[in-house]
């Protein structure tokens, strides 16, 4: 690739919009062939970021993109790192002091998970095309494509306006409208993929969610208390009822909510609102079948 067409870092505008695409995967490879890494943005790249910003106006929007993201979920509403280090993360966010509006783009985990590293500067780590590899359809003999969050996999459409962005997952062989979420009947999940002892309970994955988001869970035309959890999603259990590979271990997450309903036969309507006001709304008919059909 860089014999050919150049570095694997650049920038680009596109409207009223700057792109810059860095490398933040450094390799070690000591012993020769070994392959290991470090996750940051080498000196070199951090210099040319800083001299390619200085042709753009700090209120211009910025939107970068790398294989690795900055940090990682690990509890509800905490995030550790996942580059080597917070002094790695301060280094490249700095780069952008003065900038109103900046969107890292970063996979490699096949999970979605967002957070506002600081105000302005925001993290988009996207849930995978290839949902668990690839290996969920293989797995399961089904259209079934399950990130490790239990996200449908997908891709994400990105909308620029002028200065103005907007975004939304796009889950595989689902309209946008109804690829925004999922629900379980807890009640039929097996005590061990339970995540509660609690009776009644329903969780809720909300795929791209982020604080600005809004829930609304009416049983009965009451509305009902929700609870941000950390935890995984059951119906990853469903495609992988034993591991078959590194890439298919489940993973914990705080965009999934336990709800309490007041009997194990209610319906419910979900009425979700984006950060942007557009509303999904569902309703869960209930018992609920805890199968795999449901989620493909």
């Amino acid at each position: 690739y860089k014999q050919v067409i150049g570095p694997n870092w650049y920038s680009l505008d596109i409207g009223k919009v700057h792109y810059v695409v860095m490398d933040d995967i450094v390799y070690d490879n000591s012993p020769a062939g070994a392959r290991n890494y470090f996750v940051r943005f080498a000196r070199h790249q951090l210099d040319y970021l800083k001299k390619d910003l200085l042709k753009v106006h700090p209120e211009t929007p910025v939107v970068v993109f790398s294989h690795s993201p900055l940090l990682l979920t690990a509890g509800a509403g905490y995030s550790t790192p996942r580059f080597e280090s917070y002094a790695d993360i301060y280094d490249f966010v700095d780069c952008f002091d003065g900038f109103q509006e900046v969107h890292f783009i970063s996979g490699h985990t096949h999970v979605n998970h967002n957070v506002t590293i600081r105000p302005g500067f925001y993290e988009h780590n996207m849930a995978a095309s290839s949902g668990s590899t690839w290996l969920c359809e293989e797995n399961t003999g089904t259209r079934a494509h399950i990130c490790r969050d239990g996200v449908i996999g997908g891709y994400q459409i990105w909308d620029a306006v002028g200065s103005k962005l907007s975004w939304v997952h796009k889950s595989l062989h689902r309209t946008i409208e109804d690829g925004q979420f999922h629900f379980v009947d807890l009640n039929l999940v097996p005590v061990e993929n339970r995540g509660t002892d609690l009776q009644n309970m329903v969780l809720l994955n909300v795929y791209n969610w982020d604080d600005s988001w809004e829930i609304c869970v009416f049983e009965e035309g009451r509305q009902l208390d929700i609870t941000q959890v950390y935890r995984t999603d059951p119906i990853y259990k469903l495609a992988f009822p034993q591991q078959v590979s590194s890439q298919t271990t489940p993973a914990a997450t705080d965009h999934v909510f336990h709800i309490r309903t007041s009997a194990s036969d209610t319906d419910l309507e979900f009425k979700i609102t984006d950060r942007f006001g557009k509303v999904y709304s569902r309703k869960m008919f209930r018992p609920y079948e805890y199968i795999l059909k449901n989620y493909e």
